[in-house]
């Protein structure tokens, strides 16, 4: 208690002398102070205390103590992080100077939470509270981790009193609900619901934010009613009555949507009905949507190392994938490590209107590097595929000659994943010695592919794209980086995304910073325009494989 008091007093005296001589300074009024440094630690002393809620997961709970790790190094004191239950008199609101971790007992946490969806996290200071929120447990690790970075860069323990860093994620699909979008709706439930009724609000509420981003917002039937509400059981807004068979209802009356079940099996049973009848997909996805801006292109070319491993639920992770393939809608859809058994799943969800190339000969089990294009827009003209080496995994390069329907306009799509040692794939000598010689020889035969394929069509446009298993600049890659008309397309296009992104990631872990965009697209700068070059990262895809897509918006010329 005394250490607690003294930090207090110590915070209050630092933010004292900090705050009066400012503003002596200035003579500002004190709107003017919302960007005063804030002191998070003076010395040896932290003056903030690390709360998190007392409920929390394993992994949240591994986060707090992660993050009390990392300020007791910067201060060089022991730091614990201590659980958000209130003394007798304390309040949800206090001005007690606290760290404060994912969703607490505190009324900012709450208000924090509210304003974040589902993939984002933030990082909030305000007078006395610095928040970090998110809704995943991964995500709360990003925003923690950010914030003691930024008080390791110079800041002698330092942030800035009114900032909000805010990290925003890839929005999800669009759905609506009898013609209203789901984020204009609340999720309603009885003052003194039911266990089950509890319990099915948050699965809906989950299943909503896994699909669109979009977290809803949870009231009782005691707040003022809403234009457009999903009203769970029996409340005093009314419930659904009509119970079918199966012991569930579901009713859309005056642009609400109630549901009411007897059993947790029915409202389970109710859960599936109304994710197939009543959430409607309304996401408009063209070359000219929001995914493409305002970049009107000619094509869109994706990329994307779909992962063999064993490891994982394989259908599942196809799913996913192919719900981002559906939602991106690439003319081309070149593959990596599709073997066909993977490859059938992807096509059986995505639907009729994408051809797969009929790759033939004594390979064909074995072309991992799998091609898709619209059939509707495209015919397939020529394709072959090369190894790069015999006896081990198949790594090598596939091409299809494609002509586009409307106009003739012919181009050269290719897939390709190079060389890497390891354990899994093909042990050997060290990766980043003699892996490096195998993917240089890789280039030089992809080159050499290249160069036959525009022999045979003089000056055809050329897209290609794959797992390099080298990073943007590397020597395993010089050769193609300096070729006469091959470009990585991340140098050339208008827009692009951040190249010190990972590409490749754990699974269910969003990608971060540093050294890993291993998958690339180039394109010959001679007959191609790249408007467009982005990576795919977001709730979704990060649980279909180790890899993101990528994928370019180009003009054919």
């Amino acid at each position: 208690m005394k250490r607690t008091v003294f930090k207090a007093l110590t915070w209050l005296l630092a933010a004292v002398l900090t705050f009066g001589s400012l503003a002596a300074c200035t003579d500002e009024s004190a709107d003017q102070t919302k960007y005063l440094p804030v002191t998070v630690f003076d010395g040896s002393s932290l003056l903030y205390s690390i709360v998190r809620p007392r409920a929390s997961s394993d992994e949240v709970t591994l986060i707090a103590d992660g993050l009390a790790e990392k300020l007791s190094e910067l201060t060089s004191t022991e730091v614990k992080p201590v659980s958000d239950l209130l003394s007798k008199d304390e309040s949800t609101k206090n001005a007690n100077p606290e760290i404060l971790l994912g969703l607490t007992e505190r009324d900012e946490s709450a208000a924090a939470h509210e304003r974040l969806r589902y993939n984002d996290w933030s990082v909030t200071v305000t007078e006395y509270k610095i928040l970090i929120s998110a809704h995943l447990p991964e995500n709360l690790k990003l925003a923690a981790d950010w914030f003691v970075s930024k008080l390791t860069k110079g800041s002698d323990g330092k942030i800035t009193l009114g900032e909000v860093y805010t990290h925003s994620s890839e929005g999800g699909i669009s759905l609506e609900i009898d013609g209203a979008p789901v984020s204009d709706f609340v999720l309603v439930t009885a003052e003194k619901a039911t266990e089950k009724e509890t319990a099915f609000a948050e699965k809906f509420r989950l299943e909503i934010a896994q699909k669109t981003n979009v977290v809803l917002k949870t009231v009782t039937d005691k707040t003022e009613k809403a234009e457009h509400e999903i009203v769970v059981g029996n409340t005093s807004r009314g419930t659904a009555k009509a119970v079918n068979e199966f012991g569930y209802s579901a009713e859309i009356s005056d642009g609400s949507l109630y549901l009411n079940a007897g059993c947790t099996t029915a409202y389970d049973a109710l859960l599936s009905e109304i994710t197939a009848k009543y959430l409607k997909d309304k996401t408009d996805v063209t070359s000219d949507s929001a995914i493409s801006g305002e970049i009107a292109s000619d094509l869109r070319f994706m990329s994307s190392n779909v992962c063999f491993t064993e490891d994982y639920d394989n259908e599942y992770r196809m799913h996913c994938l192919a719900e981002t393939y559906l939602k991106y809608k690439p003319d081309v859809l070149c593959l990596q490590e599709a073997r066909p058994e993977l490859t059938s799943m992807i096509t059986s969800i995505i639907g009729s209107s994408y051809a797969t190339v009929p790759f033939t000969g004594t390979d064909r089990p074995l072309v991992y590097q799998q091609m898709l294009y619209r059939s509707d827009l495209f015919e397939l003209v020529d394709y072959g595929f090369t190894r790069f080496r015999e006896n081990v995994i198949p790594w090598g390069v596939s091409w299809a000659v494609l002509k586009r329907i409307s106009d003739g306009k012919q181009f050269c799509a290719m897939s390709t994943h190079y060389s890497i040692i390891t354990d899994t794939y093909d042990p050997g000598e060290q990766n980043n010695v003699k892996g490096v010689e195998l993917r240089k020889n890789d280039t030089e035969t992809v080159l050499g592919v290249i160069e036959a394929v525009r022999s045979s069509y003089a000056e055809i446009p050329v897209i290609l794209g794959g797992d390099f298993n080298a990073n943007m600049g590397s020597d395993d890659l010089r050769a193609l980086d300096r070729s006469e008309f091959m470009r990585n397309a991340i140098e050339t296009a208008d827009i692009y995304a951040n190249k010190n992104t990972h590409t490749a990631h754990d699974f269910s872990i969003m990608p971060h910073t540093g050294t890993g965009m291993i998958d690339h697209i180039y394109t010959s700068t001679d007959t191609v325009t790249v408007l467009r070059q982005d990576l795919v990262a977001d709730g979704v895809v990060i649980q279909g494989s180790d890899h993101c897509p990528v994928y370019a918006d180009v003009i054919l010329r």
